[in-house]
């Protein structure tokens, strides 16, 4: 708040500024002792301030304010803090995209955990057809043999 008092000193004028707290402004102007405690008090607030001298000012603008801090203006504080809160936005969109991300990659192990299964099906299924052409095979080649022996007992006997 020692921004606030060096204005007014600077200036020389009174100690009263217009408060807005997260956008809605007071009814009155308070004085710096006043906005610090608001700022202690709500420190989770947007809280921004204009000197009264400027409230008619086609160019006034209002200085956010926090508690232990000095207001931001257009100077190098006000820079680096939207600078680090376009920084912040930037993260939590990044984080968001991110988490959209994640999500669908979760989705798509679920499925891949029901083509696993499904995999596992398909393989129980090939082994039983590979064991089942193979007794087929078997069964065929033992009715051959058997098919073939008969031939042979038919020529033996002269009935083919």
């Amino acid at each position: 708040m020692q921004l606030l008092l060096d204005f007014i000193q600077e200036h020389q004028t009174v100690d009263e500024w217009w408060l807005a707290i997260d956008g809605k402004i007071m009814d009155n102007p308070v004085p710096s002792h006043e906005v610090k405690r608001i700022c202690e008090e709500l420190p989770r607030s947007r809280i921004h301030v204009m000197h009264v001298m400027h409230e008619d000012s086609e160019d006034a603008s209002w200085m956010e304010v926090q508690a232990k801090s000095a207001p931001r203006e257009g100077g190098f504080e006000a820079r680096a803090l939207a600078e680090a809160n376009g920084r912040i936005d930037n993260l939590e969109a990044k984080v968001e995209l991110l988490q959209h991300t994640l999500d669908a990659m979760i989705d798509m192990l679920r499925e891949l955990d029901s083509f696993e299964d499904l995999r596992k099906l398909l393989d129980e299924r090939s082994d039983f057809i590979h064991q089942s052409e193979e007794a087929l095979i078997a069964q065929t080649m033992a009715f051959e043999e058997r098919n073939a022996e008969l031939e042979q007992k038919r020529e033996d006997m002269g009935l083919a």
